[in-house]
């Protein structure tokens, strides 16, 4: 996988963390969103920026950079989250992400279909007053 942390850093231009190994990179996602405002229900959602850049450190610790809707790169673990490994099956793993400030959560499920790897990811955002906003689930294909 030594290739991927030179398409890595081609890709995000920020880098990645010092030692880390990098399992997967994915590009846009679309899926469907429910929303809960003044017109509740499911709508088609996607992110046609988005990116993914799954690592893991030395001590397996996995880790996250994406870029958002507006185009920033984000290091997840520096920027709060707490990420946990809830399964890894080389080349699959599943990787649960908490802001405990926020309060969002997200799933990523990265899984081999026939020969081409996917990540099924969902998404519970949080806003102020800690009231659900929006719970998406997406799906991107990967390297």
């Amino acid at each position: 996988m030594r290739w991927f942390s030179a398409l890595a850093m081609a890709v995000f231009p920020m880098g990645v963390p010092a030692g880390a190994n990098v399992l997967a990179t994915c590009g846009p996602s679309t899926g469907q969103a429910y929303y809960f405002d003044s017109k509740p229900g499911w709508y088609p959602d996607k992110i046609s920026i988005g990116e993914f850049i799954f690592t893991m450190d030395d001590k397996n610790h996995p880790n996250l950079i994406f870029r958002d809707a507006r185009g920033k790169m984000i290091d997840a673990a520096s920027d709060g989250a707490q990420l946990t490994f809830t399964r890894v099956a080389a080349p699959e793993f599943s990787i649960l992400l908490l802001y405990p400030q926020t309060g969002v959560t997200e799933s990523y499920n990265l899984i081999v279909s026939g020969k081409k790897r996917k990540l099924l990811w969902t998404s519970s955002k949080v806003h102020a007053g800690g009231i659900i906003t929006k719970v998406g689930a997406y799906t991107a294909d990967c390297d």
